[in-house]
């Protein structure tokens, strides 16, 4: 079944961006996107800082977020990136592998929701599948 995009409020982007640093963990989420949900398009950034660039120039529905990258931190590139966007902020998914740190960074209000790594797809798509929230 393909991914059904939720939206943020007030956006009608079709934009998913993942900000990573780890392509082992890119390419196989941004694969999966595309399989699922060929309509979307799919942007990636291997730190913060691109990830906060990107975020400006294509205000996508939904951002999945390292929160260990080099440049600049997942959790000030998530609050940037939520600061900025007024009204019309993304859907911020926090992942790590520093189990640890994901409640942090849900107390931080810059994250909608964490998951550890390695993802479990069937937790994203939850995230994503409207119906299942």
């Amino acid at each position: 079944m393909p991914v059904k995009l939720l939206m943020a409020a007030g956006s009608d982007s079709r934009t998913i961006l993942i900000v990573d640093d780890d392509p082992d963990c890119v390419e196989p989420l941004e694969m999966l996107l595309k399989l699922t949900a060929p309509a979307l398009t799919i942007l990636t950034a291997g730190d913060g800082q691109t990830g906060v660039d990107l975020a400006r120039r294509f205000k996508p529905a939904i951002v999945i977020m390292d929160l260990e990258m080099p440049v600049l931190n997942g959790m000030e590139a998530a609050r940037q990136i939520k600061g900025e966007a007024g009204g019309h902020a993304p859907l911020i998914v926090a992942v790590s592998g520093n189990v640890p740190g994901l409640p942090a960074a849900l107390a931080s209000g810059s994250f909608d929701f964490a998951l550890p790594k390695p993802l479990r797809t069937e937790s994203l798509l939850r995230i994503l599948e409207p119906e299942s929230n």
